[in-house]
């Protein structure tokens, strides 16, 4: 067996091994906390974001439909209109219903035509509703300042994680490496 350097102690060796093992653990700990608040939010703000990017696709959706029933049904533009309001990430169900409760168009084509109960018009554009199963975007059907019905999506939290996955997967490879980073930095 070797002998020990100069002035080298086991007992310092085992407080000095001690303490640095404290300190790397420590400091990845506190590193990956801020690393999960991080990503926690940036998932947050995308989903935000893709809420925002369905009330404005409703918007849109209720403009065209809007233009599809006025001055007389064109139910070819309306289901067009619903078929791309359903492009929008996110957006599990599309649906236009007129004044008297009416089903005009649905992304499930056998609804076409039921009727469904009073639907509760927004009270001005494009209203945001949280319901148990996720989020309904409705936006009011206006002509010569009469309502004549809504253009409605959903959005499932099922929709949204599925919409949120590739953000989810960019944000946990970006915490992996952070986080092996960090701990390359503390060895």
């Amino acid at each position: 067996v070797g002998q020990a350097p100069c002035g080298y102690d086991e007992s310092m060796a085992q407080r000095g091994v001690s303490v640095g093992v404290k300190v790397s653990v420590v400091v990845s700990v506190l590193a990956l906390a801020l690393i999960t608040g991080i990503a926690g939010t940036l998932l947050n703000r995308e989903q935000a974001r893709l809420l925002s990017q369905a009330e404005l696709t409703v918007s849109a959706y209720g403009r065209a439909a809007r233009e599809a029933m006025t001055p007389e049904l064109n139910s070819f533009a309306l289901h067009y209109a619903t078929h791309d309001a359903m492009r929008t990430p996110g957006i599990s169900r599309a649906s236009v219903v007129d004044a008297s409760g009416r089903v005009l168009s649905d992304s499930v084509s056998s609804r076409i035509g039921d009727g469904e109960a009073a639907v509760r018009l927004p009270v001005d554009g494009v209203e945001r509703r949280a319901t148990d199963e996720g989020w309904e975007i409705v936006a009011l059907i206006g002509t010569r300042g009469r309502p004549v019905g809504v253009a409605r999506a959903q959005m499932t939290r099922a929709s949204m994680s599925a919409a949120l996955r590739s953000a989810r997967r960019d944000v946990f490879i970006l915490a992996g490496l952070a986080g092996l980073f960090s701990d390359c930095n503390n060895a």
